[in-house]
This record gives structure tokens, sequence and C-alpha cells, in this order.
């Protein structure tokens, strides 16, 4: 049996579209990328009789037994789909996965640090 895994990350850009009612704010958003899910499939060949109704019943678990793995940033794959392309061939393709949302380029939007405004008190302190 050969395993010829094809799976990949699919990366996806958020792109503020700035436009609000309320004219809050000086503009969009900085746009950033963020882990959309997985593409690509699992391509299995030269499977005997009794490989091909582990894929058919039950990939996920064929899948771990195998050591496949998931591309970084893809956490597990809750569902899958199995095309066969002829006797002892089939793609496995994930339908469904669950992404690490903690990965993104998203800009750091710290607060600014505390205003300092002990001037005030002085009671000689004036404006420029």
């Amino acid at each position: 049996m050969k395993i010829d895994n094809r799976l990949k990350i699919m990366v996806e850009t958020w792109d503020d579209p700035g436009d609000y009612p309320s004219g809050a704010g000086a503009g969009p958003l900085a746009s950033y990328r963020y882990i959309a899910g997985s593409e690509g499939e699992v391509r299995i060949s030269d499977m005997t009789p009794e490989e091909e109704d582990w894929v058919h019943d039950d990939p996920d678990t064929f899948m771990v037994e195998h050591d496949v793995k998931m591309p970084d940033g893809i956490l597990r794959v809750k569902e899958w789909e199995v095309v066969w392309q002829g006797p002892g061939e089939a793609w496995v393709i994930p339908i469904e996965d669950d992404v690490d949302t903690n990965w993104t380029d998203e800009p750091d939007f710290d607060p600014p640090e505390i205003y300092d405004d002990s001037h005030l008190d002085d009671p000689d302190w004036r404006l420029p």
C-alpha cells in the first residue's frame, strides 16, 4: 500500500470593509491572514480488499493508525470523504476540520500606555 499525503492549509485574508454607518473610526482596520481549513487529499493506492473496507468504513481511524499527519494549523479532521479512483485506489478528502484559531498574522492592537495626567495637579502648569 502507498500513501501520498497532499494535504495543506488553506490561508485566507480578512479585509475590513471600513464602511460603518456611524462614521466611527478613520477607515478600515488592517487586513490579516488566517487558517480557513485544509485542502488537498490523501491518495491511497495498492490497497488490499481489507484495507479498502477499512478506508470505506472508518477513514479517521485508518489515518491515525497509518500515521497520516495533518498540516500545521489543522487540529483534527471531523469528517472525511472517500472518492474511489479504481480498484485498490482512493482519494480521501477532508470535508470538515478544526483549525487552530490562534494562528493569524492579525496586527496586535495593544492599548496605549496609561496617559500621564499628573501635570493637572500642578497649579502652575499651563498650556503652551
